[in-house]
């Protein structure tokens, strides 16, 4: 029985894409973690993935208020050399975005594109921005939900 070829899935998620989507950059912006006091804390280098992307809306019956909220998102996104990562942030139209979750769709270990569910947020952050965290690793933010940086 042959095997399917799903690298040509992929090339032609990738073309569909480019031809009806736009280009689209994910950033995870540095970021500081505190140590116990006295020590220094460590910073995490930032990083950025690059794909063609369309956005989507959610219909209403996949909007449960709690994973899924109104004005939430859906991107379909070409394979990328580096997957996304939940708290990636996105510039779309006017808005920044945040990735709340994503996964790939990739049968027999070849990705062919990633779905991310995007929210808005009021801030877009940007590339040399770093991002703060508690000690427990926890993005800090202000009562808005606007992450908080330094530069």
């Amino acid at each position: 029985m042959a095997s399917f070829d799903y690298a040509k899935s992929a090339a032609t998620a990738k073309r569909l894409l480019t031809k009806f989507g736009q280009p689209l950059t994910f950033i995870l912006p540095a970021r500081v973690e505190d140590g116990p006091p006295g020590v220094p804390g460590t910073t995490t280098p930032g990083r950025s993935i690059t794909g063609a992307g369309v956005k989507l809306d959610y219909r209403n019956n996949e909007i449960d208020g709690e994973l899924i909220q109104a004005g939430d998102v859906r991107v379909l996104l070409e394979a990328t050399a580096e997957p996304p990562e939940i708290g990636m942030l996105s510039a779309l139209g006017s808005y920044g975005w945040r990735v709340m979750d994503w996964s790939p769709l990739e049968p027999a270990a070849t990705t062919v594109m990633y779905t991310l569910q995007l929210r808005r947020t009021n801030e877009a952050i940007p590339l040399g921005a770093t991002v703060l965290t508690d000690s427990n690793g926890v993005v800090m933010t202000d009562l808005s939900g606007n992450v908080l940086t330094e530069a």
